[in-house]
């Protein structure tokens, strides 16, 4: 073998984990991997966090604070793909909290968790469109009108979301 091929091979050898590594917190959630170990993992990316936890607090917490005012954000911890919510909330106001982000996504994915110290957790899950916060606060807006104008045109009494007279007005 030539060296230059040797060369080729050893670089593959070293890039492949790297890249396999970087797939998005969405694809691996996909292959059913578990949200905390995926959130445990990853990295902080400091600039991308610090601007994806400000659009969330402002969009959520702005939906929070008109449908179920008692609940407020608690902690919201992002790292590159993934980030952990956690939201203070009243028992009996939990199926409200469940419906206000049933309304409107936070992200791709979500899941629920284990409730810790009478918080709500989620994880929310981010693809590789959403690496950029651009993309992400301009995909949160457009899926917050989408979903807003088809729960006001056509909604339907099954839907986990607020009651029509309870949607936002924007």
């Amino acid at each position: 073998m030539t060296r230059s091929f040797l060369m080729a091979l050893a670089f593959i050898a070293l890039v492949t984990p790297a890249i396999a590594s970087q797939s998005s917190a969405y694809d691996r959630l996909k292959a059913h991997e578990p949200p905390e170990r995926i959130f445990s993992a990853e990295n902080r990316n400091e600039s991308w966090a610090t601007r994806i936890e400000s659009a969330i607090r402002g969009a959520l917490g702005r939906d929070l604070h008109q449908l179920v005012p008692k609940a407020t954000i608690a902690k919201l911890d992002c790292r590159t793909t993934i980030c952990e919510l956690h939201i203070k909330r009243a028992s009996e106001d939990d199926a409200e909290v469940q419906k206000t982000l049933n309304m409107v996504p936070p992200a791709r994915g979500f899941m629920r968790r284990a409730d810790a110290n009478g918080e709500a957790v989620y994880f929310l899950v981010f693809d590789d469109d959403m690496r950029s916060p651009d993309k992400y606060e301009d995909w949160y807006r457009k899926m917050r009108a989408k979903r807003l104008a088809r729960l006001r045109s056509a909604p339907h009494p099954d839907d986990p979301v607020p009651s029509l007279d309870k949607l936002p007005k924007e």
